[in-house]
């Protein structure tokens, strides 16, 4: 039987590490025995500072080296077997570093690395001439303390190794991830040029542990991620698509329906990670990473991809995934096919524009005729009547009060028809009400009304609408409920939500909406005030439309109450 001796990390816990009792142990030592086993070779396995590992490699006093990120230098000196996991290289700082909170340039802080662990980073910051902002130790734990300590900045190391001592040095909640992941490492086991017969088998043995199911045990003992725990067997039968990510942020699971749904095939997805496949593309990274981060629990949203030149609909729901421990396990990205539904709805929305379009264009003309009929008949009159006091008192009095009216409507009109998309974020709206509305609303009131303000909008309220136009719809709702009032009154405007919707109310205790008349407030040119177009509810309605929203209007008991409902779960990627 062949002997080789193989040298890895002593610190590199859950890969390779040294336990309580004084053996040897890990991710990376039991999969090197396991394809030593399968392929007859017998092997020795050496622990070392990760620096002292690579020297021996280099001095060829050791046939392997295990738990070797893989990378275009390296290839060129090393020949690897295949890799066997994808790891994340991450950056963290103490949790009260308000001024750190992503990474943008490592050229301004102290920042602590293991030697010769994430390679092509250290390179990359020894190119930018930062050698003195760099601190460079044997290892992660060491690394730590330095933070500690204060001695550095930020660590960046491989993030599963980090939580480790984090756990170990009892310290895991002092500490945050900075962004997303700097690298994402794949591990393999790197021979020296010369054993490339050697490096051949070993990737035989690995495709041969991964087909009879000891690589998927060993990984299940490492990380605790067996799939299996939530049955195959279901996801494999359900009518949406399932995907699995476990905590390292590897593909574990893709059922048929995912396969179908988005022209993917499994085998090339399985053991990789997210972000090197076709699943970054289609879904949002951000949430999956904030999930495996610990920033998020849970998303719901809609997203359109475009597959083979046909865009599709999707419903997804992203979901953490805990152990019987409450520990975290993973992502579990569910999903459905809502194309069909989504294209009827565009289609009736569509054919609801064209028959408004057509009743609003019958009302517009009869809007217009009555004015101009006016002013026609004023104008046909003057030949004769031009010198009357009576009759020019009357002309300047009607005429220019019916050019206003055409001006008014017109400009509505305009206003409606501004062909401009809403630009959804989110929008805090304690903070929205107090910078941007307060002082427009006062304006808003004549001067001989009597009207109290009562605000209640809690603290942390939001909701993902345009800026603009929730200003405009509630500028607008602000004024009807001024004009209901007579001479004093009170506007109640507050904030209520639960899991489904959120919710901003205003409230009157004006003249309420005759019964009758409910039905059609929102009917383009209904109106009831005597100088009104008719346009203001109608253009509101179809704001909040444009929002993924929806809004009612009510008689209670000592006035008049109009809902703006938003929904709680998400919105469009």
């Amino acid at each position: 039987m062949d002997k080789l001796r193989i040298c890895a990390s002593i610190k590199h816990p859950p890969f390779e590490f040294i336990n309580e009792k004084g053996a040897i142990e890990g991710f990376n030592i039991d999969i090197t025995k396991s394809i030593a086993k399968e392929m007859g070779f017998d092997v020795n396995i050496e622990l070392l500072e990760w620096d002292d590992a690579i020297k021996k490699m280099e001095r060829r006093e050791c046939d392997a080296i295990q738990g070797m990120s893989i990378s275009r230098e390296r290839i060129e000196k090393y020949v690897f077997a295949s890799e066997y996991i994808t790891v994340f290289h991450s950056a963290i700082a103490l949790i009260d570093r308000n001024d750190l909170n992503d990474l943008t340039d490592l050229n301004d802080y102290k920042v602590a690395v293991q030697e010769n662990d994430g390679y092509e980073l250290i390179k990359k910051i020894r190119s930018r001439g930062n050698n003195k902002s760099m601190l460079i130790s044997t290892n992660h734990e060491n690394n730590l303390r330095l933070l500690l300590s204060k001695e550095v900045d930020i660590v960046i190391g491989n993030k599963l190794t980090l939580l480790y001592y984090m756990d170990k040095l009892g310290i895991k909640g002092g500490f945050k991830l900075l962004g997303k992941p700097i690298n994402i490492t794949r591990y393999g086991i790197a021979f020296n040029k010369g054993n490339s017969n050697t490096a051949f088998k070993f990737k035989i043995g690995m495709d041969r542990i991964k087909a009879n199911g000891v690589y998927e045990s060993i990984y299940d003992k490492w990380f605790g991620q067996n799939i299996v725990y939530y049955g195959k067997q279901i996801i494999e039968n359900v009518d949406t698509g399932v995907i699995y990510i476990d905590k390292l942020g590897r593909i574990s699971a893709v059922n048929n329906f995912a396969e179908k749904l988005l022209h993917i095939d499994s085998k090339n997805l399985i053991f990789k990670s997210f972000y090197e496949t076709e699943i970054a593309n289609i879904f949002n990274i951000n949430i999956i990473q904030g999930i495996l981060d610990y920033y998020q629990d849970a998303y719901y949203g809609k997203i359109k991809i475009n597959i083979d030149n046909i865009y599709y609909y999707l419903e997804v729901n992203y979901i953490k995934l805990l152990d019987k421990k409450n520990e975290l396990m993973g992502v579990l990205i569910n999903f459905k096919d809502i194309t069909e539904k989504t294209k009827l709805e565009e289609f009736l929305i569509r054919k609801d524009k064209m028959e408004s379009l057509g009743f609003l264009l019958l009302n517009v003309a009869h809007e217009l005729r009555n004015p101009l009929t006016s002013i026609k008949n004023f104008t046909e009159l003057m030949p004769e009547h031009i010198d009357e006091e009576e009759f020019r008192e009357s002309l300047l009095y009607h005429i220019p009060k019916q050019v206003d009216y055409i001006n008014k409507l017109v400009s509505n009109l305009l206003e409606y028809s501004k062909p401009k998309e809403a630009e959804l974020t989110t929008i805090n709206v304690k903070q929205f009400f107090d910078n941007e509305l307060l002082s427009l609303f006062y304006k808003l009131i004549k001067a001989e009304k009597n009207i109290t303000f009562c605000i209640d909008i809690a603290e942390e309220f939001s909701i993902i609408a345009d800026p603009n136009q929730l200003k405009q719809v509630l500028i607008n709702l602000i004024q009807n409920a001024s004009d209901s009032i007579k001479e004093s009154g009170i506007i109640k405007i507050y904030s209520s939500e639960n899991k489904d919707t959120k919710v901003i109310a205003i409230e009157d205790d004006g003249e309420p909406i005759a019964e009758s008349d409910l039905s059609k407030v929102f009917d383009p040119f209904f109106t009831t005030k005597p100088s009104g177009t008719g346009l203001g509810l109608f253009i509101c309605y179809q704001l909040i439309k444009e929002n993924n929203g929806n809004i009612e209007i009510a008689n209670i008991q000592n006035g008049t109450k109009v809902s703006l409902i938003f929904n709680n779960k998400g919105e469009m990627q």
